[in-house]
């Protein structure tokens, strides 16, 4: 299955990605977000991700 994960990219808006068990990704948001609520709706909007692990780099 699947995971989501939650991060913040080089320009500190946040991000979601579907990563495959493998380790391909998926899908990803096409934005950044200012706010980890906003990234999280989007992924949830696009039905691409339905619950969250959170990254930090």
């Amino acid at each position: 299955m699947a995971k989501c994960e939650l991060y913040q990219d080089v320009k500190e808006e946040w991000r979601w990605r579907r990563v495959a068990k493998n380790g391909d990704i998926e899908a990803h948001s096409t934005q950044g977000f200012e706010t980890e609520e906003e990234a999280r709706k989007d992924g949830k909007d696009c039905k691409e991700c339905t619950s969250y692990l959170r990254k930090f780099y």
